[in-house]
């Protein structure tokens, strides 16, 4: 299928997301490169739990890409351990895992997903790697409110972020995208359009067509099926004190 531009899931992107993870979904839009597809609260359900990433990407020349968006403000922060985050909203104190655990754990779910499916597009069928992906899988955070003058002021937070893949509200402009898809890769070659149509089939089935003659949609109709099941992605966010905004 020929696009003009990336695909996004759910277009356009819910109402009572976040202000930063709307920003977040701007700049993808306008900047993500055409062939790749972004998700947004994609559900990603394995061995009776469900995950809901942020934002899922997959590239052609990228693998899979997930980032985990806060809209954290400097106030929100009260302490930093290790990898918790103690965070305050008005008289209340949130223990929340920091982000970078998030986002791993969300890429670690789609290695999951993806190896238990044995799709030989997806994964090796024999060798060393037999059963293990045929692509990276990587993540990263974006703190949209945040700038490196903020996040010097929190004890213990400038040493939890070096030589981690976060962005800032100062990453936040024309080269976002350029430099998020620069992040470190081991990727050696190209997907094909049939790996990154297997893996899109994988992670969410309800726009799965069967390879039968006359059950082909046209890019038209598949955008009105997206369109048409993007209520599940405009669910409640949950409680709102786990999205401090």
């Amino acid at each position: 299928m020929t696009t003009n531009g990336p695909i996004l899931i759910p277009s356009p992107i819910p109402q009572n997301a976040t202000p930063g993870e709307k920003k977040v979904y701007r700049l993808l839009r306008q900047q993500l490169p055409s062939g790749y597809i972004a998700w947004y609260e994609l559900t990603l359900s394995f061995r009776a739990d469900s995950r809901y990433p942020d934002f899922v990407i997959i590239g052609p020349d990228q693998g899979i890409l997930v980032l985990e968006v806060k809209d954290w403000v400097l106030d929100n922060i009260s302490q930093v351990k290790k990898t918790l985050f103690v965070l305050r909203t008005g008289r209340r104190e949130l223990k929340e895992h920091d982000p970078f655990k998030q986002a791993r754990d969300n890429v670690l779910r789609i290695k999951d997903i993806l190896e238990t499916s044995r799709d030989p597009a997806v994964v090796h069928e024999f060798g060393p790697h037999q059963g293990q992906l045929r692509f990276p899988y990587r993540h990263a955070v974006v703190l949209t409110n945040l700038t490196r003058t903020a996040i010097a002021k929190v004890n213990g937070l400038p040493q939890m972020l070096e030589n981690l893949p976060v962005f800032l509200r100062d990453d936040l402009g024309e080269t976002f995208v350029k430099r998020l898809l620069d992040l470190p890769s081991k990727f050696k070659a190209p997907m094909s359009a049939s790996q990154v149509d297997a893996i899109r089939w994988i992670l969410y089935p309800e726009v799965r067509i069967e390879n039968r003659p006359g059950k082909v949609l046209d890019l038209r109709q598949d955008r009105a099926v997206k369109n048409h099941l993007s209520e599940e992605a405009e669910r409640a966010l949950g409680d709102p004190l786990t999205r401090l905004v």
